[in-house]
């Protein structure tokens, strides 16, 4: 039986469609090129948010023996339980295609940590997710919390990843929570009631704006660690050879 030319090109533009969607970059702020046991605020560009004094005092840069890190160093609310926030710009690039957003904590048994996107005129987004107290959250744009228990062990570690759908609801977005825990090496697992969560971006902002970060901790012993943003990357390699192809059936034909 002959196989066409016609049918082998189908083939490749299907492997190559299939391989252009699961390509993906991730970028990943990690603090690992700061200087420990000194302030965060300051430092590569990140300054207190909203005007809070308490980043500048508390919120510090520490190495991974003081905590369970994934990367060398990481942030830690110390000595004292304090409001700490802080922001930084230029983060990444352009959040256009944006389709995951993620961050790992050390061992902790409670405690408050919220992280969000912050736009180009440094106007932080209203969605957010992270942990508050014992609970894992999503935050949506008009201020309603939805919340599930979270059910800590106090000397693990967790990562929390933020799967994103820009383009549902009419542009208002989409999120859905999963956590792994990262100590017993667990499989990522959603979070019940924390799925298809509308996330109400206000339509006028524009992810191609949105280019930093906004990080909120409190109470000492909380931490944060290794920030992601995930975004699709097409395979222009196989692109290229799917066009090959197509030039190598028009020849043949000829």
């Amino acid at each position: 039986m002959r196989t066409s030319v016609a049918s082998i090109m189908a083939i490749v533009l299907a492997v190559a469609s299939a391989t252009m969607l699961q390509a993906e970059t991730i970028i990943t702020y990690d603090f690992d090129s700061l200087t420990p046991d000194e302030t965060i605020v300051g430092q590569d560009g990140w300054v207190a948010a909203f005007g809070n004094t308490n980043a500048a005092k508390y919120l510090m840069v520490v190495e991974g023996t003081t905590q369970d890190w994934i990367s060398d160093q990481g942030l830690l609310v110390t000595p004292l339980d304090r409001d700490c926030m802080i922001q930084r710009a230029d983060v990444i690039a352009d959040a256009s295609d944006l389709i995951e957003m993620s961050y790992t904590l050390p061992g902790l048994t409670a405690g408050f940590v919220s992280v969000a996107p912050m736009d180009t005129d440094n106007v932080v987004l209203p969605f957010r997710f992270g942990l508050n107290y014992d609970k894992w959250f999503i935050r949506q744009g008009d201020g309603t919390l939805l919340e599930a228990a979270a059910g800590l062990n106090g000397t693990d570690g967790y990562r929390l990843v933020l799967a994103i759908d820009l383009a549902a609801n009419e542009g208002e977005g989409e999120g859905s929570l999963s956590i792994q825990n990262l100590t017993t090496s667990g499989s990522l697992t959603p979070v019940t009631g924390l799925q298809d969560v509308n996330l109400k971006i206000p339509t006028t902002s524009s992810p191609s704006d949105w280019d930093g970060l906004f990080i909120r901790l409190t109470l000492a012993g909380t931490g944060l660690d290794s920030i992601s943003y995930t975004i699709p990357e097409p395979s222009t390699l196989l692109l290229l050879i799917a066009m090959s192809v197509l030039c190598l059936g028009g020849r043949l034909r000829r």
